[in-house]
């Protein structure tokens, strides 16, 4: 089992690798995965045309990781948007209970939990796979460089208490908008990156999206679909 778990952990970040060359430039990969403070504080600076102050530089890792991540279309933040849509809450990511169950907390302390919704995961229980664990790895990298996310809460039925809801990676977004979901919205990357489905029995405005970017993903065996185990699952 840990051969498998192995391996579909390495299927995920070879996918993750695979869409940063999207921008064709081998210095970003690199820079992200060294994880180099000097490196990325060069390549954040050449690339966004700005110089950091001493002050700044004691804590660039966070600031330039973000910055290089911005320059990645997988992460494209390039909205339609003119303003910032302030109904979203702004918060930071508490807890991870499952691969699809997420517990955030807001600035003045208050907790949300909530499920991504249209969208289905693997559970942990079960799981001899270790989808779920990708899963939760891929997270982790979306969320790279991002101090806040911003959760756009749903009408709909709570699941084991929580509530259904499209997180986004920023609030310059059109909420509306197919292009701004399929880039900045969680439930659409987790799709399109190949660490879960679409709900079929979800009804929501984005689950034709969904629905598009799933068939894309199985169709390039993006992610764990190219576990035949993994695509067994929802067929």
């Amino acid at each position: 089992m840990k051969k498998t778990l192995i391996a579909i952990i390495s299927v995920v970040i070879v996918t993750i690798l695979i869409l940063m060359t999207w921008h064709d430039s081998v210095r970003l990969k690199k820079a992200l995965a060294d994880n180099s403070r000097s490196k990325l504080v060069s390549i954040a600076q050449s690339d966004t045309g700005k110089k950091f102050t001493e002050k700044q530089q004691n804590s660039i890792l966070g600031k330039a990781e973000k910055a290089v991540i911005e320059k990645i279309p997988f992460f494209n933040k390039n909205s339609a948007a003119k303003e910032r849509d302030t109904s979203l809450i702004k918060a930071s990511l508490v807890s991870v209970e499952d691969s699809n169950k997420y517990i955030f907390s807001t600035e003045d302390g208050h907790e949300y939990k909530i499920y991504l919704y249209g969208i289905n995961t693997v559970p942990k229980e079960g799981d001899v796979y270790g989808y779920s664990d990708a899963t939760i790895g891929f997270l982790q990298v979306l969320f790279s460089g991002y101090e806040n996310i911003y959760i756009q809460l749903l009408d709909g039925t709570k699941k084991d208490g929580y509530t259904p809801a499209y997180l986004w990676l920023d609030n310059l977004v059109d909420t509306g908008n197919k292009d701004d979901a399929s880039q900045l919205m969680v439930n659409a990357l987790f799709v399109s990156g190949g660490v879960a489905s679409d709900d079929k029995d979800a009804d929501g405005e984005f689950s034709d999206l969904f629905y598009e970017l799933r068939k894309t993903a199985e169709h390039r065996n993006m992610g764990l679909w190219a576990d035949p185990h993994f695509a067994a699952i929802w067929r």
